[in-house]
């Protein structure tokens, strides 16, 4: 009995010690680790919605695919976090003839691609003939016609560029039609990336596919599939070298797959959409971070219009909106002030000849923002001027200015770059103008933005856009801004010195904190 007993009260002494065991070791904190294939290297997961098959920029005007390429292959110049032009390639900004026709330039000394090939001015030559080339069908053609010979390359008339004439290696000449100061800032694109002439030739339509993709950056791509791509530093790198070991830039079908990797870690990096943005606000505010593009959303007024002939009801539009009681999702409404009078402005309404709300006007915006524009209508309703909204796809908001029955287009312009010229040129110069268009010819216009592009001095050329905006939005009025958009991204705390270029993100200086990140893994 003695040992029975005792035998079930050592028993119950086990059990009891091996529960006490279980507990403690369940109280333990699972031990932190990174992916056991980071072996010890700084290691950046970025994630991206799909990019798709091809990682040529000359070829794609999709910032996620900027966002690869730009660590990979560089041009002769690129911008800084300032948005401030630096040389990359070039070894110093080209002299310039006194007409400002002709560039003259050289590259660094002992330039070379990833692979050790020697990068020559010959290269140069060739990934700009080919960026214009109709084969490529670049997006970005357009930032480099006024090259003497771009025309004809385009038009297919034309392999060579006439227009670059290589002396050496290492020098060489480019030769405009006409004078265009913001040149240098176009060879600062991701699309003017150098490429090796004999690799991408060898490669022909498979460039920048299957991991057939080489440059000059601080980065070389080392694998290329359909779920992510993996960037290694680039050894042979002109530069100062790369802190992180890699990149890995995965890739996601939409915006809420991105966001749901990087809240279980997965992912170090990822942007995120306006209404992302409200929600993160509340549970990773450290880890929220914005930047404002180059960029404007506006309201474009139809030159063939009848009605907006008339110049009074054009400036009664422009003051009877106040844009600081519309509200923009996500965005800060303190960036979006402007001068309004709505007593003034049904008195301008009247002076038009238009009384009590006869006036109404159309007006086609996408579909995705008709919640918004249903509060500029709101706003207009308290002057005296009726709205229709039209929701459209893409394709009827880029033709309807071509119907004079429509008053009114919504516009994104997303900007390269810091520039007025690409704002103003293409939209309100005469010679871009419809021949049939009813108001929006000015002489003044016209000869202000002809100087600024015959101007090299940059804040020379701003005197001449701030008079031609005056003229625009404050004066003659044939434009509506409506606001500045902002961009949002996540950004785990130990990641160190990433910068947003415009529109797209570039981790050519960013470090990481190993220990720090170690430690966020679940």
């Amino acid at each position: 009995m003695r040992i029975r007993r005792g035998g079930k009260y050592a028993g119950c002494a086990a059990a009891l010690c091996l529960l006490a065991v279980l507990a403690l070791c369940g109280c333990q904190k699972k031990q932190a680790a990174l992916p056991p294939d980071f072996g010890g290297k700084k290691v950046l997961r970025v994630a991206v919605v799909q990019p798709g098959a091809c990682l040529d920029v000359q070829r794609s005007d999709n910032p996620e695919v900027a966002l690869i390429a730009d660590e990979v292959a560089e041009g002769l110049f690129r911008f800084t976090d300032e948005r401030l032009l630096e040389p990359a390639l070039a070894e110093d900004f080209p002299e310039i003839s006194e007409d400002g026709l002709e560039y003259r330039f050289v590259l660094k000394p002992g330039l070379c691609f990833s692979d050790g090939t020697a990068l020559t001015a010959e290269d140069v030559r060739f990934s700009l003939t080919r960026l214009l080339s109709p084969e490529t069908a670049s997006p970005a053609a357009t930032y480099f016609s006024m090259i003497d010979g771009a025309l004809e390359v385009q038009r297919g008339e034309s392999s060579e560029l006439r227009g670059i004439t290589v002396q050496d290696d290492r020098h060489f000449t480019v030769r405009l039609q006409y004078p265009y100061a913001p040149f240098l800032k176009n060879l600062g694109l991701s699309a003017a990336a150098v490429y090796p002439k004999a690799a991408c030739e060898a490669a022909g339509d498979g460039w920048g596919k299957q991991g057939k993709l080489l440059g000059a950056g601080p980065f070389l791509l080392k694998e290329q599939g359909d779920r992510q791509c993996v960037l290694v530093r680039n050894e042979k790198y002109h530069g100062t070298a790369a802190k992180l070991d890699e990149i890995r830039v995965l890739y996601y079908k939409n915006d809420g797959q991105r966001l749901a990797a990087y809240r279980h870690n997965k992912v170090d990096f990822t942007a995120i959409n306006a209404a992302q943005y409200r929600s993160c606000k509340k549970t990773l505010e450290d880890e929220v971070h914005i930047h404002h593009p180059v960029a404007l959303i506006s309201l474009r007024m139809n030159p063939r219009s009848a009605k907006l002939k008339n110049s009074r009801l054009r400036w009664a539009m422009t003051v009877g909106l106040a844009r600081r009681h519309i509200r923009v999702p996500g965005h800060n409404n303190a960036r979006n002030q402007n001068y309004y009078d709505y007593k003034r402005a049904r008195e301008a309404v009247e002076e038009a000849g238009y009384y009590g709300g006869q006036i109404t006007l159309t007006a086609v915006v996408p579909r995705q923002n008709l919640k918004f524009m249903r509060e500029v209508k709101r706003e207009w309703e308290k002057v005296g001027i009726g709205l229709k909204l039209e929701g459209a796809d893409e394709a009827r908001c880029a033709e309807a200015l071509n119907d004079s029955q429509v008053d009114l287009v919504w516009q994104e312009n997303w900007y390269p770059y810091p520039e007025g010229d690409q704002a103003l040129y293409p939209y309100f110069h005469s010679a871009n103008l419809p021949a049939d268009a009813l108001f929006g010819r000015s002489a003044e216009v016209d000869a202000w933005l002809d100087d600024a592009r015959r101007e090299p001095y940059e804040p020379d050329r701003a005197v001449f856009y701030a008079k031609v905006d005056q003229l625009l939005s404050k004066d003659d009025c044939t434009a509506i801004p409506l606001y500045y958009p902002q961009c949002q991204y996540l950004m785990k705390p130990y990641v160190k010195k990433q910068w947003s270029g415009n529109l797209i993100y570039h981790f050519w200086d960013t470090d990481i904190e190993e220990t720090a990140q170690e430690a966020a893994q679940p």
